[in-house]
């Protein structure tokens, strides 16, 4: 209760509070200083792009108003007029209809057409039942029922559990949520008659597994499935019955909705003179403008800044001249030195300012109209007049399917309608049938539950609570002190009521981290009763003859008609698209949402041309600037410089603005239970217990600014020290993306801590907290402020230069002709050697060497350099190509996959980058892929090749869906048979080398190789360690038992022998050269692997999780590999429980993908704890493993992939 409340003062605090209010800081004020550097640096990018045609207006516009160009070209892509005039003419239409349809007593209702999509959806399902209904008539009922009726004379009705008769009882009077108090008589005798089977209490806890195997022999589990089998037949013909009069009376209902879409007419039949093409065509523009217009501001997509990293917003356009002119940049860039030629070759940006201002400001009009889209069903009516748009375009078709369906139902239907006027009651023969099994069904619902019951019950009993103590042993202590406290009292009915309210006090709430005192009793309690009842009902059972479902499926014909209907479930599927279109016709945009929308087109509209203004201006500007002697182009890799620069100056930005909002973030506590486990399924696991980590953050935030002061008056170079000092920050892990899905789901479950820590989160996702992903560009900032200081220093006169001046004299009196040949000549050569010469640059080499190996290329030249894809295509621990993918940037995908990023590689879901494009219906991003030689024949962790994942025709699809997923189906018939080129891998650079040697190398070779080779080597291991040097034996084979080291063969790090270093000495060139040196066997324990170059195949090229699907628990009193185990479990797609893994939480069946002969949870245990329930598990969820055996499993790398057509899903909350 204490953390609820705080939850609510932080809630509180969140509406109280006021951003920015402090005192400037030192940290603030070098962050503006680094912010003057970054907007200039950003200005002079930009003007150097313009020169050189590299950079398009509206892909910087894009960056300026943070949405990325495509998305921006969807919200702008709108005929306002036509949608104005349309959106018009067809609310008032809409208003004539309304008057229309009071009168009409005959129009279909909103539940008339639910209730015909009820049974469209109903046609689908039934038309593929023939198979099942069949094979009911096999079926022998009676053989079921006469093996349900001697189980009573089985053993485990003898057990102590089952003759406790007491507990459920006891157990009732920690329930005050019933409203029923009994008197005291009744309270004393039920907890005496409790205390009087103690005995039996203790039996039935050491009983339990004996019990649990008892019942998992019993040979009626066999017949499981033909129970499940009897249970859906029964259901289906029910509802068979319950469709069979809106089924029978389906042709005059769809003659209703023809007559319902003609008196509509009006409304989608446009009379203007722009055509009904026209104005279709402007109501899906409208359409899509206003989806994703409201898709940006719930969930902006994070955009890679390529031209506008060293702005925070564009109201920096017009702070570029003042920047020039302060005092800190005369002093510290421009060193004195005048800045008048600069501010000439900026001047534009003054000169646009004006209008990038007003672009902003309407900009910010037209999201703010979007916010109003939540409070109103504008989506939905807007997709509603898209979709009325579209019934005059195909009328004449959607006219034919109404009739052809009537047609097809009517004849489906004939023969069971037919047959079901024959039955004398239906009814009666399912309440007949259900009779006669009922004793059978009832027994086996109530021994499944009761052996998932003892499952979970010995799983938690069997569970380490604390080290060398199981849950068993303190529900056992528990227990004792219960019945030692009853013991010492004299239980009567004048004191029963105080007993009863002081066993509640102090046995209710006894929990120990998953463990629960009354859950555990209440468990045995239902087992108990359970038992009872079905030792009765199986006593109860006679051998007689009875009903028999596959009798009155033959009867009523039932198989035909679902045969008739799978003939037809094309026509009944389009169908259901037609009828789905008859909301939109009673559902166009109404008054409120009419003038939302107008209102959004008016501002639209402003921004149009404001944004028509800017790139006008922007064009206008840069085919006038002066590229003569203009210091902008002396800037080498400007957006390399101004993305480190901007990013390095937010961070310090970030980190102030955590120093702003310490109030708040010093709030924050630990969340409960319930909390963390909707984050857990966010994979947000450092915000489980995230209040050291803030109270952390603060301090070294403030540490930060006290180093800010120390360096904030210095030079340049001085300063950029702060970059170095902020890379050790880590922060908290999560994006804003992540922590505001986690926000809403939070706002979604139901509790009032759930509710007010979603809150919390919503404020949280407004910090960038997650610093530790920014390493690397903090690192390298000092350089980048060093390259700065250079270029600054070049243009402003502060460094020295050479200027070389050559004389060209031609002689005139040369017959011109031969001067125009020689002339053409030399030009020739010179481009010819050009040519010649830049092959033998580096980059030149580089270059035809990737056009040899894209068009004669064998693929081991592919697979040579495909071994660095690990390191190539990852950036911050991400691939840049499925990260590109997941955030939809199509400018980043192209650009990934350009760069020859491994195309195939599978995400952490087992998806590849085309499985994901296809699935989100993404046609240009799927256009890309296959172009670039995605495998279309791959299949994901579902067993679906990427063509399998475009989704079903859906009513619920906007129009623009269903022609997104149009595109996307003919993309794969144009590509099928057809073979594209990959792009060529990058060659990675021994430069970009990050080399580890193992402390059990040779020491003086180790540390002259470091010497030597000082800029790739290190003596620690870090996050980007490309090579690890191991001692090997005389074969080639790294022995070792140190799970560290072996962490680095999973981690898919380069394994190299030690002899290369000692070659490297003698020829430094062989550096190049590790691939001759790769380790390919590791020894274990006694056993060899030969598995260390498949390991680092496998990450390098992005293979399906080795552990995909696999929930592993750590089962042992002492583990001091624990933390190596949890993060080798989780690296490879695996999942660590905190409790133990439990089945009633996963769906029994299911099977790790690449391990389709094991159970999805994994045991690994020290093989001190009895665990055979587990290994017995008749259901095969479990697999235990030793640590030993679990390593070795590792290294086998042993793949059996699951080959069923559609996998079993491990976790019930992933269906």
């Amino acid at each position: 209760m204490q953390i609820t409340n705080f939850y609510f003062i932080i809630v509180i605090q969140l509406g109280c509070m006021k951003i920015g209010q402090s005192a400037s800081s030192d940290l603030q004020a070098i962050s503006e200083q680094f912010r003057i550097l970054s907007r200039v640096t950003n200005a002079i990018s930009l003007q150097a792009g313009a020169i050189r045609k590299e950079i398009k207006a509206r892909d910087l516009l894009s960056e300026l108003l943070h949405m990325p160009s495509d998305q921006l070209n969807t919200v702008m892509n709108v005929n306002v007029e036509a949608a104005s005039l349309e959106l018009k003419r067809m609310h008032q239409e809409y208003t004539k209809l309304i008057q229309l349809s009071k009168n009409d007593t005959q129009a279909l209702s909103d539940d008339d057409v639910k209730a015909m999509m009820a049974t469209l959806s109903f046609i689908l399902f039934f038309s593929q039942q023939s198979s099942s209904l069949s094979a009911l008539s096999s079926i022998s009922t009676k053989k079921l029922l006469s093996e349900a009726g001697t189980l009573s004379s089985y053993k485990m009705f003898a057990t102590k559990c089952a003759k406790l008769s007491l507990l459920e009882d006891f157990i009732a009077l920690f329930d005050d949520d019933t409203g029923v108090t009994p008197d005291s008589a009744t309270v004393a005798e039920i907890i005496n008659n409790f205390y009087m089977e103690e005995q039996l209490m203790n039996t039935c806890i050491d009983s339990l597994r004996s019990l649990g195997s008892k019942i998992e022999k019993l040979s009626n589990w066999k017949d499981l499935a033909v129970y499940r089998q009897l249970l859906n037949g029964k259901n289906n013909i029910i509802w068979f019955e319950t469709h069979r009069e809106s089924l029978s009376s389906m042709n005059s209902t769809l003659l209703q909705v023809l007559s319902t879409f003609q008196t509509a007419k009006p409304l989608w039949n446009s009379p203007s003179s722009l055509g009904q093409k026209m104005v279709f065509e402007a109501m899906a523009q409208l359409n899509k403008s206003i989806v994703e217009a409201k898709s940006h501001n719930i969930s902006p997509v994070k955009q890679n800044l390529l031209f506008t990293a060293g702005f925070k917003n564009s109201g920096d356009f017009s702070k570029i001249a003042g920047d020039l002119n302060s005092n800190w940049f005369k002093k510290h860039v421009a060193k004195g030195s005048s800045t008048n030629s600069l501010s000439n070759a900026l001047e534009i940006f003054q000169t646009i300012s004006g209008k990038m201002v007003a672009l902003d400001s309407s900009w910010k009009e037209l999201m703010h109209v979007t916010k109003g889209f939540q409070n109103l069903p504008v989506v939905e009516r807007v997709n509603n007049a898209a979709d009325v748009a579209t019934i005059g375009l195909n009328f004449s078709k959607l006219e034919r399917i109404i009739q052809d369906s009537r047609i097809h139902i009517n004849n489906c239907m004939k023969e069971t309608l037919l047959a079901r006027s024959k039955l004398k009651s239906f009814d009666a023969s399912i309440v007949e049938y259900e009779k006669y099994m009922f004793p059978a069904e009832n027994i086996m619902n109530r021994l499944a539950n009761i052996k998932d019951i003892i499952a979970e019950l010995t799983v938690a009993l069997n569970f380490m609570v604390y080290p060398n103590t199981q849950a068993r042993d303190l529900f056992k202590d528990d227990c004792h002190t219960l019945y030692w406290t009853l013991s010492k009292l004299d239980v009567n009915t004048s004191n029963a009521i105080t007993v009863k309210n002081m066993l509640i006090r102090d046995f209710k709430k006894l929990t120990h981290h998953s463990y629960s005192f009354i859950d555990t009793m209440k468990s045995i309690a239902k087992i108990s009763s359970e038992l009872k009842i079905v030792e009765k009902t199986s006593a109860g059972i006679y051998d007689s003859d009875g009903p028999n479902l596959g009798d009155l499926v033959s009867e009523l014909e039932l198989v035909k008609t679902s045969q008739c209907f799978s003939h037809h479930s094309e026509t009944i599927q389009e169908l259901m698209l037609i009828v789905h279109k008859l909301y939109s016709t009673r559902y166009p945009p109404d008054h409120a949402t009419s003038s939302t929308m107008h209102e959004y087109l008016d501002r639209l509209e402003k921004v149009q041309n404001n944004l028509a203004l800017v790139e006008k201006e922007i064009k206008s500007s840069s085919s006038q600037i002066n590229a003569t002697n203009n210091p902008v182009l002396l800037l080498k890799t400007p957006q390399a410089l101004i993305k480190n620069i901007g990013t390095s100056t937010r961070v310090l930005e970030d980190l102030e603005n955590v120093r702003q909002h310490r109030q708040f973030l010093f709030s924050v506590r630990n969340f409960t239970a319930d909390v963390k486990k909707v984050i857990v399924g966010e994979n947000l696991i450092e915000w489980f217990d995230p209040e050291e980590k803030l109270i952390e953050l603060l301090e070294e935030a403030d540490q930060l600014n006290e180093f800010a002061g120390k360096l904030r008056n210095g030079s340049l170079t001085e300063m950029s020290r702060v970059f170095d000092e902020a890379a050790k920050i880590k922060g908290i892990n999560g994006d804003s993306q992540s922590l505001n899905t986690l926000s809403i789901k939070l706002q979604k479950s139901v509790g009032i801590d759930q509710l007010a820590a979603s809150k919390v989160f919503q404020k949280i996702r407004e910090f960038n907290l997650d610093f530790a992903k920014h390493e690397a560009a903090l690192k390298s900032a000092s350089v980048t402020v060093n390259s700065l200081v250079a270029y600054y220093d070049e243009i402003f006169g502060n460094s020295k230069s050479k200027i070389l001046t050559i004389e060209k004299h031609i002689d005139n009196s040369f017959p011109w002709i031969y001067i125009f040949l020689i002339c053409i000549g030399s030009m020739i050569l010179i481009g010819l050697l050009c040519v010649v010469a830049y092959g033998f640059t580096k980059n030149g080499r580089a270059k035809y060497m990737n056009l040899y190996l894209y068009y004669f290329g064998k693929p081991l030249d592919y697979e040579r350099r495909w071994r660095y894809s690990l390191f190539l295509d990852n950036q911050g621990g991400k691939n840049t190509l499925l990260d590109a993918v997941r955030e939809i940037n199509k400018t980043h995908v192209v650009k990934a996959v350009k760069m020859g990023a491994y195309i195939n590689a599978f995400n952490k879901f087992g998806n590849t980058a085309l499985h994901v494009a296809t699935k989100s219906a993404l046609p240009e991003i799927v256009k890309i892929l296959i172009e670039h030689g995605a495998d279309l024949t791959l299949l994901n962790t579902l067993n679906k090749t990427p063509e399998q994942m475009i989704p079903l025709a859906s009513p619920d699809h906007s129009k623009d869906m269903v022609e997104k997923l149009e595109k996307i189906r003919m993309l794969y018939k144009k590509a099928n048979g057809k073979k594209y080129r990959m792009s060529v891998p990058q060659k990675f650079p021994a430069t970009s080398f990050h080399i580890w040697m193992d402390e059990r190398t040779d020491n003086k070779i180790t540390n002259d190789f470091m010497e030597k080779f000082q800029a790739i080597t290190s003596d620690e291991a870090a996050p980007n360690t490309t090579h690890v040097i191991v001692k090997t034996d005389e074969n080639g084979v790294l022995e070792t038992d140190d799970l560290d080291l072996l962490f680095w063969v999973f981690n898919g790090a380069i394994i190299v022998k030690e002899q290369w270093m000692i070659d490297c000495l003698n020829e430094e060139k062989l550096i190049e050269q590790d691939s001759k040196y790769l380790v390919d066997s590791v020894k274990y324990k006694g056993s060899t692997f030969k598995t260390v170059l498949q390991w680092s195949e496998a990450m390098a090229k992005g293979a399906i999780p080795y552990l995909y699907g696999v929930y592993a628990a750590i089962v042992m009193t002492e583990c001091k590999n624990l933390v190596t185990l949890n993060t080798l479990v989780a690296a490879h797609g695996g999942f660590m429980m905190k409790t133990f893994p439990g089945k009633d939480a996963f769906n029994v069946g299911s099977r790790p993908y690449n391990h389709a002969n094991l159970g999805p949870l994994f045991l690994i245990h020290d093989g001190t704890i009895n665990l055979k329930a587990y290994t017995a598990d008749p259901d095969k969820m479990y697999t235990l493993f030793t640590e030993e055996e679990f390593i070795k499993f590792m290294l086998q790398r042993n793949i059996i992939k699951d080959t069923r057509e559609t996998p079993i899903t491990v976790l019930k909350a992933d269906k």
